[in-house]
This record gives C-alpha cells, sequence and structure tokens, in this order.
C-alpha cells in the first residue's frame, strides 16, 4: 500500500508526463533562480529547488512554464527571465531595467516550474524595452509575482515535479 500511495497521488494531480512515480520523485532542475531585493534575477542552488518552489501561503501557485531568457535592447539593459504558462494564458518574470546579475543568459527556449503570488495589480514590461515572446510582439502584462523558477531538461520533466509539489 506504501508503494501504491504514491502512484495514486500522482495520478490525482493529473500527471501524465509518462514518467512512474520513483521516477518523478528523482527528477532535479537544471537551475534554480529567485528575484534579489531590486527584482533582478538571482541564481540558486539546484539542491533548494523543492524547498523554494513549495507553495507556502494563500494565494501562492505553481505553474509549469516555458521560459527564455532576454536582455533589454536599451543603453542601459536589463536582464529578463520571461515564462510563460503552458496550459494557461499567463505570463510571468523575473527582471528589471539595468539587472546584470546572470553571467550568461541561456539561449532558447527551456521548460520549467515556476512558484508564483497573486496580487491586485497589474505589471508591464514596456515593449521599448524589446523583452517579449519570441512568437509575440515586445511587452508582456501579469498580475502576479514570480517566487523562483526552476528549469527542467525537458517538459515532461517539469510536469513531473511539478506533480510532487501540489
Amino acid at each position: 500500500m506504501k508503494r501504491l500511495l504514491p502512484v495514486l497521488l500522482l495520478a490525482a494531480c493529473g500527471g501524465r508526463s509518462g514518467l512512474r512515480v520513483d521516477e518523478a520523485a528523482s527528477v532535479s532542475p537544471t537551475a534554480l533562480y529567485t528575484k534579489d531585493d531590486k527584482g533582478c534575477p538571482s541564481s540558486q542552488q539546484i539542491g533548494d529547488a523543492r524547498e523554494q518552489l513549495t507553495i507556502a501561503q494563500s494565494g501562492e501557485g505553481v505553474a509549469v512554464v516555458e521560459v527564455f531568457f532576454q536582455e533589454e535592447c536599451t543603453g542601459a539593459g536589463g536582464q529578463y527571465i520571461l515564462a510563460r504558462e503552458i496550459d494557461g494564458f499567463r505570463a510571468f518574470w523575473i527582471g528589471a531595467h539595468a539587472c546584470w546579475t546572470l553571467d550568461r543568459l541561456p539561449t532558447g527556449r527551456h521548460f520549467g516550474v515556476l512558484r508564483y503570488s497573486q496580487t491586485a495589480a497589474l505589471f508591464r514590461i514596456d515593449e521599448h524595452l524589446c523583452i517579449g515572446f519570441p512568437d509575440l510582439p515586445p511587452g508582456a502584462t501579469s498580475d502576479v509575482h514570480v517566487r523562483a523558477v526552476a528549469l527542467f531538461a525537458t517538459l515532461a520533466d517539469a510536469r513531473a515535479f511539478a506533480a510532487t509539489l501540489r
């Protein structure tokens, strides 16, 4: 029964990654980021991912996302981690004008899991900063604060990890 319970929990949480529970439990991120006191991306220890991504209070949620790293096109510049829900509509980001905290920005599309908190405000990335999703015009709007985002090797790994958090 003890070995069956995690299987039932994963199934109840919509875990359709194709991984067995013992495999899902062993999936680990390739990178972990939070935001520093200025709102800039900050690299964290991968071993802290579960703690950083676990919902801690009311109004928080977890999302499986596609992730892009971008730099502003302005003179002062800034680094952003831009994400959007795989199975939803929300946009997310960590970053701000004049942020230069990451040594090297990864390129291309990545998959991840992020923890966010709902707000009553709307936040915008100005289109003049040249930050946006590859298939959309620059700019983005969000109604949440990102607490942490972890990257995974595959979408299946991200989904499996997220299923263990719920």
